[in-house]
C-alpha cells in the first residue's frame, strides 16, 4: 500500500505541485506497482523519488534535478520550482535534515525519511525503473539518428547507396522544422508513401488534386531562364519512361528520342552549325556568320532532347495510320515528358522552329523521310522565379451538348 505524505500533515493544500516539468508527456508503465498508465506524477511520487536520490548522499536541490535528469536521458528534468517546494515539506516532516552552505542548502536523509522509503520500496523502485528504461530508449534512438551503428540496427548486407539515403533522411528529419502543419503533413506523406511501396503494400491512387495542380503549373521556360546545372542521368531516363507511356494508334509508338547531355552537346554544336553552313551556303540569313551562335546555342541548356517522329509502316512500305495520328502521339509523349520535369523540379521548353526542326540537324540525327524532326525540348533546373500564366475561361472553349447523360444539369 502506498503512503501519502501529504495526507500525513493534512498540508496538500499548501504544498499541491501535480505537474513536474515532463518532456516527452507523461510517463506510463505497465504493472502493478507505481504509476498508472498516461498518469503524470503526482507530488507524493516526487517526494518518494527525491528521498530515494538522498538516500545516495546529501546533495543541493540542483545536484538532484541533475542526477534525475541523467536517469532518464533528459526524459524527466523537474524544474526548480517543484524541487524546493517538495525538499521543503520534507524537511518539515522530519524526512530530511537541511544545511546552509553560504546561499546553498544541502540535504540529508533522516532516520524517518528512511523509514518512510523502506514503506514505500516498491513503489519508487518501480518509478525508478521506468525512469531508467525511457532514458535507455531515448539514449538509442539518439544513437540511431545520429548513423551509430552499435544500436542496434541491422544494417548487414545493405549497400553503399541504402546507407547514403538512411543518412540523407536523418540528417534532413533532425534539422528540418516545418513552417506550417500542411508542409509537415505533406513530408510525412512522402515518408509514408515510399515506405508503403518498398514494402510492395498496394498504392492509393494518384491524388487528382495534385495532378491537375502540375498540369496547371506547368510552364515553357526557354534558355535564359535555365542554370547550367547538371542534371542526374536518372531523372533524365524516368523522364523519357514517362514519354514512353504516351498513347498511340495502333500502337505504332512513333516517338524517337537522343539525348545530348554534358560532353555529349559537342555533337549537338557540331549538327547546327551544319545547319547554319547549309543556310550560308543557299543564302538564307543567319545569326552569327562565323556559326559561334550556334556552338553557344548548343552549350546553353544542360540537357537538350531531340524529338522526331518515325511512322509506323506495312510490309508494303504504307503508313499504319495517318502524319497527324503520329504527330498527336509523338505530342502526348513530349506532354509527358514536360510533366515529369516539372514533377522533378525542372524547367524547360519544346522549340519547335528555325534550327531545330532545321533539315539537316534531322539528316544527322537520322530522322530521314518518312521520318519527321520536331523540334527539341531544352530543360534544366530554374535560375529564377517559377513563370506563372492564367487560362481563359473554360466555357469559350467548351459547348455540352445538351440531353446527353454525361451532360452538366443547367439551373
Amino acid at each position: 500500500m502506498s503512503y501519502d505524505i501529504d495526507k500525513e500533515r493534512g498540508l496538500r493544500s499548501r504544498h499541491h505541485h501535480d505537474n513536474p516539468r515532463l518532456r516527452g508527456g507523461p510517463l506510463r508503465r505497465e504493472g502493478r506497482h507505481g504509476l498508472r498508465s498516461g498518469r503524470k506524477f503526482s507530488s507524493n511520487d516526487l517526494q518518494l523519488i527525491i528521498l530515494a536520490q538522498l538516500e545516495k548522499g546529501s546533495a543541493h536541490g540542483y545536484e538532484l534535478i541533475k542526477s534525475l535528469d541523467e536517469l532518464s536521458d533528459g526524459y524527466y528534468v523537474p524544474s526548480p520550482g517543484m524541487i524546493y517546494p517538495s525538499l521543503t515539506f520534507l524537511e518539515e516532516i522530519g524526512h530530511a535534515d537541511v544545511e546552509t552552505e553560504g546561499n546553498r542548502k544541502r540535504y540529508t536523509l533522516t532516520a524517518s525519511g528512511r523509514n518512510h522509503l523502506a514503506q514505500n520500496r516498491a513503489q519508487v523502485d518501480a518509478i525508478l525503473t521506468d525512469l531508467a528504461q525511457i532514458g535507455s530508449r531515448m539514449e538509442e534512438t539518439r544513437r540511431a539518428f545520429a548513423g551509430d551503428t552499435d544500436s542496434g540496427e541491422n544494417l548487414e548486407g545493405q549497400s553503399d547507396a541504402l546507407r547514403s539515403v538512411r543518412h540523407d533522411l536523418k540528417t534532413f528529419l533532425r534539422s528540418y522544422t516545418p513552417p506550417n502543419r500542411e508542409e509537415d503533413g505533406r513530408i510525412a506523406r512522402i515518408i509514408r508513401g515510399a515506405v508503403s511501396e518498398m514494402r510492395g503494400e498496394p498504392q492509393s491512387p494518384l491524388d487528382p488534386d495534385a495532378l491537375l495542380r502540375l498540369m496547371m503549373e506547368r510552364r515553357s521556360m526557354g534558355l535564359s531562364r535555365l542554370k547550367p546545372d547538371a542534371i542526374d542521368c536518372a531523372l533524365i531516363e524516368r523522364m523519357l519512361e514517362a514519354a514512353n507511356w504516351a498513347p498511340s494508334h495502333k500502337d505504332t509508338e512513333p516517338w524517337r528520342f537522343t539525348v545530348f547531355t554534358g560532353d555529349g552537346r559537342e555533337r549537338l554544336a557540331e549538327l547546327f552549325e551544319s545547319a547554319q553552313r547549309e543556310d550560308l551556303e543557299n543564302g538564307v540569313p543567319t545569326k552569327g556568320k562565323d556559326g559561334g551562335g550556334a556552338r553557344k546555342r548548343a552549350f546553353a541548356a544542360p540537357l537538350w532532347i531531340s524529338i522526331g517522329m518515325t511512322p509506323g509502316l506495312r510490309e508494303d512500305g504504307s503508313s499504319v495510320v495517318s502524319e497527324d495520328e503520329e504527330l498527336m502521339a509523338v505530342a502526348s509523349a513530349v506532354q509527358n515528358l514536360h510533366l515529369m520535369a516539372q514533377a522533378s523540379g525542372l524547367a524547360g521548353m519544346w522549340h519547335s522552329k528555325g534550327i531545330s526542326v532545321h533539315p539537316a540537324v534531322a539528316r544527322g540525327l537520322g530522322l530521314e523521310p518518312p521520318s519527321r524532326l520536331l523540334g527539341f525540348f531544352m530543360c534544366g533546373w530554374p535560375a529564377g522565379d517559377w513563370l506563372t500564366a492564367e487560362r481563359r475561361p473554360l466555357d469559350e472553349k467548351l459547348t455540352w451538348q445538351e440531353g446527353g447523360l454525361n451532360s452538366p444539369e443547367k439551373g
